[in-house]
This record gives C-alpha cells, structure tokens and sequence, in this order.
C-alpha cells in the first residue's frame, strides 16, 4: 500500500470517529512499519474554548495495514511494531 493510499484511510478512519466541539482529529505523518502504515492520533481545537483543555485518553495511535483495516494501538503494541528505515517522506 502506497502512504497515501494509507494517508486517505486514515483520513477516513478518522472522519468517522469524531472528537466533538470544539476539537478535531488532525492526520499525522506515518512512519511505514512491516505491519503497514502507523499514524498517530493528532487533534486541534477549531475554534478557542475558555474551558481547560479536554483529558482525551486512548488508543496511541492506528497502523493501517495493507488490507486497509485499521487497528488501534497502545504502547504495547507500539512497542512492537517493527519500522522500516526513513523514506523521506
């Protein structure tokens, strides 16, 4: 799988799982591990809130595998994952 077919599931993958107001899911870089493709799970605030900044807790980040299944991931499993050398992406 190329990045940015990954890139573009991601995006979806993201997409359908939204944060709520006033924060969004942003699509970071992958790194290309053996497994697939890993992003980390990356969130702005669209707009200024006065309220403290959300406690968002979870899944690390996701590898897109080369079958287009997302999976999310813990620190365990980041651990594991096995990453290729730097494409220059």
């Amino acid at each position: 799988m190329t990045y940015d077919e990954a890139k573009a599931i991601a995006k979806e993958h993201l997409e359908a799982n939204p944060l709520g107001d006033p924060y969004e899911w942003t699509v970071s870089d992958g790194k290309l591990a053996k497994e697939g493709w890993y992003f980390d799970y990356t969130f702005r605030a669209v707009r200024e809130t006065l309220e403290d900044q959300q406690d968002v807790r979870g899944a690390l980040g996701y590898l897109v595998r080369d079958s287009g299944e997302v999976e999310d991931l813990g620190l365990e499993e980041y651990e594991q994952l096995r990453f290729e050398p730097e494409l220059g992406l």
